[in-house]
């Protein structure tokens, strides 16, 4: 039986905790944030992780975390927008259904300077806008890993919600088994592209079409999966 374990991930500003909070209550199950429960465990903010130890040690801190989270189920667990980059935590995705939460950088940017609650984000220091397109560029490969994907730029949180719990219980019926991985060994993309069953054309940033899901705005990927192994 497939592990209910849902992670999230994508780019700051698409909503992961929120969205992940709303999943979770939906679903009757436990929500966790991977940055809250790092700076629980370090006893620090996040921003200052990154100022005193880089983001390499931050990476680290962040992949045992989700290794740990990866043993609890039922539960939901919004990652940082770096999660896939190492293959430590790709590991810990591979156990759990993973959807990306995908938002275009400039409604990220828009999003992320309309709400005053933002907490600080090292990687987004100076012109967010620029930073989270640098970051889009370098992350959309590893993010197309997912096992589906939501576009999330003109849908409300509950909307998103309902669709996240709608993938997983089309996941669930029928679901690929571990280790049929998008990722191997390697930590590269698989070269086969994912899809969507919606008329229209998707949006740029998104797999293209070849899917099973019902959804008019999400991805359900039929053969990819982030690896059950790592290097």
């Amino acid at each position: 039986m497939f592990p209910s374990r849902i992670f999230l991930v994508g780019l700051s500003g698409g909503g992961k905790s929120t969205i992940g909070r709303l999943v979770a209550r939906r679903l009757g199950w436990e929500f966790a944030d991977s940055d809250e429960e790092i700076e629980r465990t370090a006893k620090r903010p996040v921003a200052e992780i990154f100022e005193q130890e880089g983001e390499a040690a931050f990476r680290e801190r962040e992949a045992e975390v989700l290794r740990t989270l990866a043993t609890r189920e039922p539960i939901v667990v919004a990652t940082g927008g770096g999660a896939p980059t190492t293959a430590g935590s790709r590991l810990a995705l591979g156990s759990g259904f993973v959807v990306w939460l995908a938002v275009s950088p400039a409604e990220a940017a828009r999003r992320l300077g309309a709400d005053p609650s933002t907490p600080g984000r090292p990687l987004l220091a100076g012109d967010a806008r620029m930073k989270l397109e640098a970051l889009f560029q370098a992350r959309h490969e590893l993010y197309r890993g997912a096992d589906a994907a939501i576009d999330v730029d003109e849908l409300e949180p509950d909307q998103v919600a309902d669709e996240v719990v709608a993938l997983w219980e089309e996941w669930r019926r029928d679901p690929l088994p571990p280790g049929s991985a998008s990722m191997g060994r390697s930590g590269r993309p698989h070269a086969r592209p994912p899809g969507t069953s919606r008329a229209r054309q998707p949006s740029s940033r998104l797999p293209r079409p070849a899917t099973r899901s019902s959804s008019p705005r999400a991805w359900l990927r039929p053969s990819a999966r982030y690896a059950a192994t790592s290097a």
